[in-house]
């Protein structure tokens, strides 16, 4: 009956997430609200916050009544299902809570829609103007639908038809930013407005923008009801005039009101609750700065000892401009773009072959480019889930790689790839004893710690076998270090964009303006970029914890199994599932008088020393899953915004 009962629970839980993300049902098979699509509006936040404090009630009252009897598995499946709510209340906001607000009938709660921003977001923009709003991850979203018949086609006209209100609703939150004090800055709405006239076809009537625009099927719209312009009326009537609507009232009213700083430290709580949101745990601002100051010394330190291992004795910056002139160093870069694809392909295989000294699981993994059309706006590389019968896929952008130094190649395999993203989210899709819940919510800084952590086993898999593919590794590992940096100087310290773009050029390897383009991504999702770092750090600390209690009975190859094993958990769920399993492991091998204590309560990462010093009295107190900002970007686009 328990089981039963968690299972409602969890059922009710994911209807919930449905319903905020339509789209997603289609990536789980999921015959569901197909005719529907997401809401921005006030009042649908404000049902949202009211189902989900509901549901919050109706668990903690199930929890008190019943939880002396529960087995592990009962106490760990209503940990994740608190901890998925609890996130899902932290992503839509509380009455009368420091933050952002959403006015609604003089009710405020603070959310992210303040902004019109952030809830679909699509890592596919080279200029990041994405980072600004849910405009251009709509193609990216739509693509994600089938169309096998006439009914979907249907639907699909449908969902295009809602996005004109959608449209409005992102105009009124903007009128509640602006009397709210909490607006996008100036860089921010020039780019959105770019976006905007670039989707709706400035200069183009409205049909002939809809006949080119990448949410037209003309060939789905041929085969499924003979009529090739079956969805160019919808589009030139209703969805271009909306998007131009919002491109006039950014640039003629809303651009007028844009913050001054280019970070978010004038906006009170704005930062904190962006750290909770993407790191999962309450960070002090300065704690994320030191942590990133710290590991930027360390990195740096082994990158100057790369260099000298590599031949070269002169300054470190000066090394990796010369990586970066193709003129110099020819043999580094790639002759012909038919050659990308092949390489990343046996990266992938030699990657499969060594992970057998330390994983016990290999899944395959496609290698695609990225479609022509999509080049110009797509990311160097990423990764696209895919379902229980539909292998993942690596996407690469054959027009930014043909222009990058191969000596980072490795490290983007292994981070998007095997053992990384598709190792990890393949085991989550395939695994088939877990609730739907498990495979819906994904917790950010498990997916991208995971991600960078794989690329760290590239050492001790021996994939980086000579001193300039280590060099490469080291400088992948600066930039995530660096965006700690980065993200709490804009949003904590008041640091401007040029001072940004001055602290990441100096430290990590990259032309001016692929600085300035992460550099306004972070000012867009403050936040968002700690979850890679923070991630790693936790789960290498776990690695350290394990080593150290089980000495010579550790056994790598069970830590990876544990670790991937329940899917992409909260953090804090992850080191408890650690932790019990080092328990059960000294049990057995030494016997219960021997085991020793083992605290199961949540510490915060501390692989250095001087980041243990700084969190050594901090918990990791927040259960908590991913935001819905994650899971449109995961299970809508089902891509990994992992490459950045």
């Amino acid at each position: 009956m328990t089981d039963l009962i968690i299972a409602s629970l969890n059922d009710e839980l994911v209807d919930l997430v449905f319903l905020m993300n339509p789209f997603a049902c289609a990536q789980f098979g999921i015959k569901r609200y197909e005719d529907k699509i997401f809401d921005l509006s006030a009042s649908f936040a404000l049902k949202m916050l009211t189902a989900f404090k509901t549901l919050k009630e109706k668990t903690k009252v199930f929890e008190r009544e019943n939880s002396k009897s529960f087995t592990k598995k009962q106490k760990d499946d209503v940990l994740f299902l608190n901890s998925a709510i609890d996130r899902n209340l932290l992503e839509i906001g509380q009455p009368g809570k420091v933050g952002f607000y959403l006015e609604l009938s003089n009710k405020y709660t603070y959310i992210y829609e303040v902004f019109a921003v952030f809830l679909f977001f699509s890592s596919s923009n080279a200029d990041y103007s994405h980072f600004f709003g849910p405009l251009s991850a709509i193609e990216s979203i739509f693509a994600q639908q089938q169309l096998e018949s006439s009914q979907d086609l249907q639907n699909y006209r449908t969902r295009l038809s809602l996005l004109p209100a959608q449209f409005d609703h992102m105009i009124d939150n903007y009128k509640s930013g602006i009397r709210r004090n909490a607006t996008l800055n100036f860089v921010g709405i020039t780019l959105l407005v770019k976006q905007c006239k670039q989707m709706y076809g400035s200069g183009l009537s409205f049909e002939e923008a809809a006949k080119k625009s990448g949410l037209n099927k003309p060939e789905e719209a041929a085969n499924l009801v003979g009529e090739r312009d079956f969805l160019v009326p919808v589009l030139s009537k209703e969805v271009l005039p909306g998007i131009k609507r919002v491109s006039d009232f950014l640039e003629t009213v809303y651009i007028h009101h844009a913050r001054k700083s280019d970070g978010v430290v004038d906006i009170p709580g704005a930062y904190e609750i962006g750290i909770e949101l993407y790191t999962e745990v309450p960070y002090l601002p300065e704690e994320i700065h030191t942590i990133g100051l710290a590991e930027v010394e360390r990195i740096e330190k082994l990158l100057e000892k790369s260099k000298i291992a590599c031949g070269f004795n002169g300054p470190l910056k000066e090394f990796q401009g010369r990586l970066l002139d193709r003129n110099q160093n020819p043999s580094l870069y790639f002759n012909n773009r038919e050659d990308i694809v092949p390489r990343c392909i046996e990266i992938i295989a030699e990657s499969k072959l060594k992970m057998e000294s330390i994983f016990t699981s290999f899944p395959n993994c496609q290698v695609k480019p990225v479609p022509d059309n999509l080049e110009a706006s797509a990311a160097l590389g990423q990764y696209e889930s895919g379902t229980p019968t539909t292998g993942g896929t690596f996407t690469i952008n054959l027009r930014l790689q043909i222009d990058k130094p191969t000596h980072q190649l490795k490290s983007l395999c292994l981070h998007e790839a095997n053992p990384g993203h598709h190792h990890s989210i393949s085991m989550v899709i395939e695994e088939g004893n877990q609730h739907l819940i498990r495979r819906l919510v994904l917790s950010g800084p498990y997916v991208e710690g995971w991600g960078l952590y794989s690329e760290f086993l590239g050492e001790e898999m021996g994939m980086f076998t000579s001193p300039l593919e280590y060099f490469g590794r080291l400088e992948m590992e600066m930039w995530r270090a660096c965006r700690l940096v980065v993200d709490s100087g804009l949003h904590a310290k008041g640091w401007s964009i040029e001072q940004a773009v001055n602290y990441i050029s100096s430290k990590v390897a990259m032309t001016h303006a692929e600085a300035v383009n992460e550099v306004n991504r972070y000012s867009a999702i403050y936040g968002q970029a700690l979850s890679y770092k923070v991630g790693e750090l936790k789960i290498k600390d776990l690695r350290l914890f394990a080593e150290k209690e089980l000495a010579e009975y550790f056994n790598v190859k069970e830590f990876h199994d544990v670790t991937l094993g329940s899917g992409a958990l909260p953090m804090a769920m992850l080191e408890r599932v650690v932790k019990e399993w080092v328990l059960e492991k000294k049990e057995k091998v030494l016997g219960n008088n021997n085991k020793g204590d083992i605290i199961l309560d949540i510490t915060l990462p501390h692989e250095e020393p001087i980041v243990r010093k700084v969190y050594a009295t901090r918990r990791w107190d927040v259960f908590s899953n991913l935001a819905i900002l994650y899971l449109i970007l995961i299970l809508c686009k089902a891509v990994i915004l992992d490459s950045f």
